[in-house]
């Protein structure tokens, strides 16, 4: 009975005034015991009576309001408030370390919330719907006591909590907080401007409808209610990112005609919060950017001024080489070619050059005697690239019909009609560009 539960021994010979908790008649079975009223009854007048408590009798107290329902709790709360200082003198004395029950990948994760500054990192780190479990025991008395000091007595607990070296105490609080069962805590306004990172950064995550895991927000919130708050610009510009990137920086969320209106509305957001004080190229690196986002900061250089733009560009130029240096290229990585030539229209003629250069080559190899034959996989892989290169270079001489026209004949005589993995889409791409060059004869 209660084998999980740190301190019940010292609560029940204090309490109730027995030596061994099955010596006390609580109903429900010995591993689930249930609380009746009249034990909570007796829990509450302990704690009137007795003025200063061993906080570990407090904690073995508080583990019964696992085993029941407890509905007012102003009793322990008041006790709490008023005994709040005597808890920082006793806490890290009385709880015994737990740092060795707790799961290595575990602490790992808890330990990267409790160290990271408030970042977009930082809240898509908590934005998820199964943090790693701590311990398999449940220390509920703990539990309890570190929420209900938390949230009525919070200076105080920021006090503690910034001056401990209990690090296992610590990660436990994150560990409770996170919690299914007890996250609606993290939604109390004193958390709001709460000095530790992943605290603040929770509560926002809960109060705005910035998370498609968390269901908490305030029905009425907006995200553009963001702006208004009492939220530095700095963390309002890694929200409204956060959700930017939540809703239109995936495959299946990915801005499109249907939702470009909102797309830019959030875009006209950062813009609002002076998104060029922080949007550096060491910014955009913390970002962890990939294939659908690239497409989102394109958008937010194009539309809002900022000094960092060129080098930003330079970056995204640099990543989207890299992603296309593989040895099989999909449709979806060659239409980055769009993004990309969109991109080196805003730079100068130096990047062009290197796509003239970079195509060049593989000209060059695609017209070696026999080399679909003799080198077939890395026929393959050049075709792809000399589609994707094609697409760049179309992009950048549109709306010059002779020159897009001379790049799609090249293209084809590069590949000979030779059967190519990627056929149905190659003929759509070419089909695209030589319908876009008709719009413009007959226009």
């Amino acid at each position: 009975m209660f084998k999980n539960d740190i301190f019940i021994q010292d609560a029940m010979k204090n309490i109730y005034g027995v030596e061994n908790p099955e010596n006390h008649n609580f109903s429900g079975t010995k591993d689930y015991p249930k609380i009746s009223d009249d034990d909570y009854k007796i829990l509450d007048a302990y704690i009137e009576q007795t003025q200063n408590i061993d906080l570990k009798i407090l904690i073995g107290g508080l583990n019964l309001l696992a085993y029941g329902f407890k509905n007012d709790k102003s009793v322990i709360i008041n006790y709490i408030k008023n005994n709040s200082q005597n808890i920082i003198k006793q806490i890290d004395k009385s709880i015994p370390d737990l740092l060795p029950e707790y799961n290595e990948v575990a602490i790992q994760y808890y330990n990267k919330l409790l160290n990271n500054e408030f970042s977009y990192d930082l809240i898509k780190n908590l934005d998820i719907p199964h943090p790693p479990k701590l311990s398999e025991k449940y220390y509920y008395g703990l539990k309890y006591l570190l929420l209900f000091w938390a949230t009525n007595c919070y200076n105080d607990f920021e006090q503690w909590y910034f001056s401990t070296e209990r690090k296992d105490l610590l990660l436990y609080f994150i560990s409770t907080i996170l919690d299914s069962h007890h996250i609606i805590n993290a939604t109390d306004n004193v958390f709001t401007t709460s000095k530790i990172n992943w605290l603040r950064a929770l509560n926002h995550l809960l109060t705005y409808p910035i998370s498609n895991i968390f269901p908490f927000a305030d029905k009425d919130k907006k995200v553009s209610d963001i702006l208004n708050s009492p939220i530095e610009n700095k963390e309002k510009v890694d929200l409204v990112l956060y959700y930017l990137f939540q809703n239109f920086g995936t495959l299946n969320e990915a801005y499109t005609e249907n939702n470009k209106e909102q797309f830019f509305q959030i875009i006209n957001l950062l813009k609002q919060v002076d998104i060029n004080n922080y949007f550096s190229i060491e910014y955009v690196k913390s970002l962890n950017l990939w294939i659908y986002r690239y497409y989102i900061v394109y958008e937010i250089l194009t539309n809002i001024d900022i000094d960092s733009k060129d080098i930003i560009y330079e970056y995204i130029l640099d990543l989207i080489d890299k992603y296309q240096d593989k040895d099989i290229l999909t449709a979806n990585d060659i239409l980055l070619a769009n993004l990309y030539g969109h991109i080196i229209l805003n730079l100068n003629d130096t990047f062009v050059k290197n796509v003239e250069q970079k195509f060049l080559r593989i000209k060059r190899d695609l017209f070696k005697p026999y080399f679909y034959n003799r080198k077939h996989e890395e026929w393959n892989r050049y075709i792809a690239k000399a589609i994707y290169y094609t697409i760049i270079l179309y992009d950048i001489n549109y709306p010059n019909k002779e020159k897009c026209n001379q790049l799609i004949s090249d293209f084809l005589e590069i590949k000979k009609g030779l059967r190519h993995y990627l056929d149905n889409d190659i003929n759509q791409f070419i089909k695209d560009m030589e319908e876009q060059i008709n719009k413009i004869q007959f226009s």
